[in-house]
């Protein structure tokens, strides 16, 4: 009996697979999210569905750190966004930085507001009925989001820029240099 030999992949049959796979995690990481509202809206709680995500992305960061992936940084539209010290590339990942957080404050501001109007009571608007007593309850529900939005702008904006500058930005011109050196 003769045993067939599989020729080896060639670079864009493994590209393929690599797309798919990347598309099978993330449908998978998707379902989670949605799991995890789920649970949240009904239980007001976090299950093991957010661990499996930041399981997950902590996973993905990893391979990518030891697997020695360096890219260059890109913007929202994957595009490249420039990454000299002029003020003008500055400027453009700043922008950057804050569509992100404008994205994020305003997705995290939408989720707020619905756990508010599906019923869940909210410590913060509580706190805000408390401090300001006499405040509809709509008024005060309008101020935590808007506390949620700004609090979820500025550590996004934060975040976003400590990675971006500290990490990598500062990882890809070590990388170009390297390339440069060795010719």
């Amino acid at each position: 009996m003769k045993k067939h030999k599989t020729p080896p992949m060639d670079e864009r049959q493994q590209q393929i697979n690599m797309k798919a796979v990347a598309a099978g995690a993330v449908f998978l990481m998707l379902c989670m999210f949605v799991a995890m509202i789920c649970d949240l809206i009904r239980y007001e709680t976090l299950g093991w569905e957010f661990w499996g995500l930041m399981g997950a992305c902590i996973v993905i960061a990893a391979a990518k750190r030891i697997m020695g992936d360096v890219e260059a940084p890109t913007d929202i539209h994957g595009q490249p966004l420039p990454t000299g010290n002029l003020l003008a590339d500055k400027q453009a990942r700043r922008k950057d930085y804050a569509l992100r957080s404008l994205m994020y404050a305003g997705i995290c501001t939408v989720l707020s507001v619905l756990l508010l109007y599906c019923g869940t009571d909210s410590e913060d608007v509580q706190i805000i009925m408390v401090l300001l007593p006499g405040l509809p309850k709509w008024i005060a529900t309008g101020l935590a989001a808007a506390g949620c939005f700004v609090l979820s702008f500025g550590i996004s904006y934060g975040v976003d820029w400590l990675i971006g500058e500290k990490y990598t930005v500062k990882r890809y011109r070590a990388m170009e240099a390297a390339l440069d050196e060795e010719e």
